[in-house]
């Protein structure tokens, strides 16, 4: 026999060796003979007289008669070894001093599992059994069956085992809080997220708990009203029930806090990786100004205006001021005011109550993007194409980090960071009574203007070799490099897009490129250099301006939907704003 260790644990009746012992001796006790049992690998887990000293061990390469019976699953009776056909294959059959030997199968749900095996080396015994064989093969039979039912029992109960296990170490993996309700209520599970929300009430374990679903559902997302020890809690989430289950567990509640909920909801929603200040392109005067301004911005708590032509590099500095700030670990969110109307963008910042109040129909209340953004920050582009109603609403949420949705009575307090920017000057609008006063005074003491490209034009080196490296990973081409007169060109272009301009004019070249890999005058679009006879000492008409940029956008993209909107993604403007001006 060879040792085998590195099996023992992995067959199921491995799993149950003490009740193999146990049986193997009983067996014995019985019929007086000696009593073998293995398993389907061939290994002897329990052994009576000589086998005992070799039990863990396997007899696979001994030529074994009890192989039939493990591979067959059919009871093994030879009662004449020496010439039985079972043995014609021993190398010991001549001088084998057995003279009755059985095996029969231990079978468990269809499978075999291994096998009992019998010898007797008396003529007493073998006459016994002669005379009582049915009998005796009854009694090995039952001794079968319960070690296959004690299988079953075994491996039921290690499953359950495993099951616990994971359960429980999914409770603590779980980042929502969760607790577990029998029929009465009682919490008879709680993972470490579910005690800290419930921290007031400790141990948690145990208590009687009232869970109540209440009228302010959200999004498919229930609210609920948690009663334990007469303190009550309000979470957000989902309750199931498990039927024809015990009494133990009888509910579960996975829920989290509404700030939580709302975190997690604009974390979802917001998933763009923005770049922190350090990120921002440039080393000319004028960046490191605008990145110190940045910094001592993030750490304020009052509005910030940024100011400036389209395409400077707002929305980046907006995101990159919130990730260098107190409230990077809350959401941030980007608001394009130009693509909503004036009551879907109220709706969208403010929420709406539906005036039916029952549970059915609570599911359709909305959350304005404020409850949402609670402790974060937003960032409202385009501020000046609102309306005074809605400038002067925002000025109050400001004030008082109150709003109301639509057809409530109830206020809901928000803490949000404002920042807000605009391509226009919000000096004039004032002047002309298209800008709400107050708001224009209480974002002004935050403002920071940025300059258009070419007025910072010793930054323009790094941007074109930075949207040179982007696009030419993305599509995989290989640039040796820049003309001198082509670098030259874009240095002294005029930029009116600014970044945002020359960002697609790089794009366009990478996609233009030929086999030499050389970036020259031929990759550049034929509309460049349109604008480039105007000098910024000359005064040009809006209308022009506007005229010109969206007539080389749409020329640049395409007269398609699709090239219209990267068009208007170019310049700076929604869609809707794109399809007025044209």
């Amino acid at each position: 026999m060879i040792e085998k260790k590195e099996a023992i644990g992995k067959s199921r009746l491995y799993g149950i060796q003490d009740v193999a012992v146990e049986i193997a001796e009983t067996i014995s006790i019985m019929l007086q003979v000696e009593v073998e049992i293995i398993d389907r690998n061939h290994m002897l887990v329990a052994g009576t007289g000589n086998f005992r000293k070799k039990i863990n061990m396997c007899n696979e390469d001994e030529g074994h008669a009890y192989r039939d019976v493990l591979e067959q699953g059919e009871k093994m009776v030879i009662t004449n070894p020496s010439a039985d056909s079972y043995c014609r294959s021993c190398k010991n059959k001549e001088n084998c001093g057995i003279l009755l030997e059985i095996g029969y199968p231990i079978i468990c749900n269809d499978h075999v599992e291994g096998a009992v095996g019998i010898t007797c080396w008396e003529e007493t015994r073998r006459a016994f059994f002669a005379e009582n064989l049915e009998r005796s093969l009854f009694f090995v039979e039952h001794m079968c069956e319960l070690l296959a039912e004690k299988i079953t029992e075994r491996t039921t109960v290690q499953a359950s085992l495993a099951t616990s296990k994971m359960f429980y170490s999914l409770l603590g993996h779980v980042d929502k809080g969760l607790v577990i309700l029998d029929e009465w209520g009682t919490i008879v599970e709680a993972n470490t997220e579910a005690k800290e929300i419930f921290r007031e009430i400790n141990p948690l374990i145990g208590k009687q708990t009232n869970v109540i679903l209440t009228d302010g559902n959200v999004e498919h997302v229930n609210t609920y009203r948690v009663v334990i020890e007469g303190r009550v809690f309000t979470v957000m989430g989902t309750m199931e029930s498990f039927e024809n289950q015990n009494s133990d567990y009888s509910r579960i509640l996975i829920f989290q806090t509404p700030v939580q909920y709302r975190n997690r909801l604009m974390a979802t929603e917001n998933k763009k990786a923005y770049v922190g200040i350090d990120s921002i392109l440039g080393k000319s005067e004028y960046v490191s100004k605008l990145k110190k301004q940045l910094l001592i911005q993030a750490e304020n708590v009052v509005p910030v205006y940024l100011s400036g032509e389209s395409g400077t590099g707002k929305k980046l500095a907006a995101a990159a001021m919130w990730k260098a700030g107190p409230r990077k670990d809350r959401p941030f969110y980007y608001l394009d005011c130009t693509t909503y109307k004036s009551q879907e963008l109220s709706d969208l910042l403010f929420g709406v109550d539906k005036k039916e109040s029952s549970i059915i129909t609570a599911s359709r209340n909305q959350m304005g993007l404020l409850e949402k953004l609670s402790g974060g920050m937003i960032h409202i582009d385009a501020v000046d194409v609102l309306d005074m109603p809605f400038q002067e609403a925002l000025y109050h949420v400001i004030c008082d980090q109150k709003i109301q949705r639509r057809n409530a009575i109830t206020w809901q307090p928000v803490d949000v960071r404002f920042v807000f920017s605009s391509n226009q000057n919000l000096l004039k609008l004032m002047e002309e009574g298209k800008f709400q006063k107050d708001l224009y005074y209480c974002i002004n003491a935050g403002k920071i203007s940025f300059l258009p490209l070419r007025k910072h034009r010793e930054d323009i080196r790094e941007y074109v070799e930075y949207f040179i490296k982007e696009y030419s990973e993305k599509y995989q081409v290989y640039i040796k490099e820049v003309a001198p007169e082509t670098m030259e060109l874009l240095v002294n272009h005029r930029w009116f897009g600014n970044v945002d301009e020359l960002k697609t004019v790089i794009e366009y070249m990478v996609n233009a490129l030929g086999e030499n890999g050389i970036m020259d005058n031929h990759t550049l679009p034929e509309s460049f250099g349109l604008n480039s006879e105007y000098s910024d000492d000359e005064i040009i008409p809006i209308d022009e301006l506007e005229r010109r940029e969206i007539a080389k956008a749409i020329d640049f993209y395409g007269d398609t939907k699709n090239g219209k909107e990267k068009a208007a993604e170019a310049l700076g403007i929604g869609i809707a704003t794109l399809y007025r001006k044209l």
